[in-house]
Parts: structure tokens; sequence; C-alpha cells
């Protein structure tokens, strides 16, 4: 969750104004859950059967698929001008897509799921290995996602392509 991480948790190390949940995607996402990266911070409106809306940012049960090609090798001259940086610090670089649905009904209610999301784009990963004055801290992940392509789009922003970013901490999945 966001609060047992050190780095999600402390106030300022993100603008206030990137998390949260609204009507559009912000630019924030924690790895966990669906992961569905295009969609991060947004309420997801979904019209339930009785013609009501309900978000879907939340559920009790979903599923998602999250496919990365990774393509690195293209900045792999990085190591060879600076081998000693390679055991510090790493970057991974993707093509990444994220499929999913959770459901939105209550308790009480009859189980319905939400509509089938798609995100798509491309991203990169920096890995923090090591610091070498604390030996014992785990690797640090920055991410910084791209999603250019949403099947299902916020009102606030109806295209279909367009550029958008994410920052995460950790990996998405």
């Amino acid at each position: 969750s966001l609060m047992d991480n050190k780095y999600t948790r402390s106030v300022a190390i993100f603008p206030d104004n990137w998390g949260g949940y609204g009507a559009d995607i912000n630019h924030f996402q924690a790895g966990g859950g669906l992961n569905m990266r295009g969609y991060a911070g947004y309420l997801m409106s979904q019209l339930d059967k009785n013609g009501g809306v309900r978000n879907t940012y939340k559920g009790t049960t979903g599923y998602a698929e999250n496919i990365e090609l990774e393509f690195q090798e293209l900045f792999s001259f990085i190591g060879r001008i600076a081998p000693k940086l390679n055991s510090v610090i790493g970057l991974k670089t993707y093509l990444f897509g994220d499929i999913g649905a959770i459901n939105f009904n209550l308790p009480d209610e009859s189980f319905a799921m939400s509509d089938f999301r798609a995100d798509a784009g491309i991203g990169c990963a920096l890995t923090i290995k090591r610091f070498p004055p604390l030996q014992l801290v785990k690797p640090l992940i920055i991410r910084f996602d791209m999603p250019l392509f949403l099947n299902s789009t916020p009102y606030n922003s109806p295209e279909y392509i367009q550029m958008r970013w994410v920052v995460g901490i950790n990996r998405a999945f």
C-alpha cells in the first residue's frame, strides 16, 4: 500500500495534484493492484444495469494482464562507456500493454463487471541498485510510463491516442 512504502507515504515526494482520484488520469501510480497504467487516478465511470453511474477504480475482484517487451539493448553503450555505473544503476526500456476489468457491485447486489479496458505505450524503469553509503537499502525503481493509447477515455480527455505520462515507484506488477 502507499502508506507502507517509505517513498510514497512521505509528503512532498510527489506533488499532491499527481495523486488521488478524479475525472481524468493523474500522473502518479504505485505498483500493485490491476496496474492499468493508462487509468491511474481515474474514477472510471461505468453505467450499471439501471442507468446509474458507478466508479470502477476499485472493487473486490478483477482480472488484468500486463505485458512488457523490453528493448534496452539500444542503450547498452552506456555500460561500455561507464562499466562501474552498471553496478550502481540500471535502465530498462519497454513497450507495454495492459488489459483488464474489475467488479463494481456492492456486497448485497448481483455480481457486475466493468467494461473491458486496455492501454498501451512506452516506458522506462531506472533502478538504483546500490546506495554506496547504505549497502543494506533495497533497490529503488523509478518508472516513467507513457500510456499513449486508451480504449476507454475520460470525458475530460476524449482522444484515444494522446500524450499521457505516469511516474511510479517500483515495478507496476
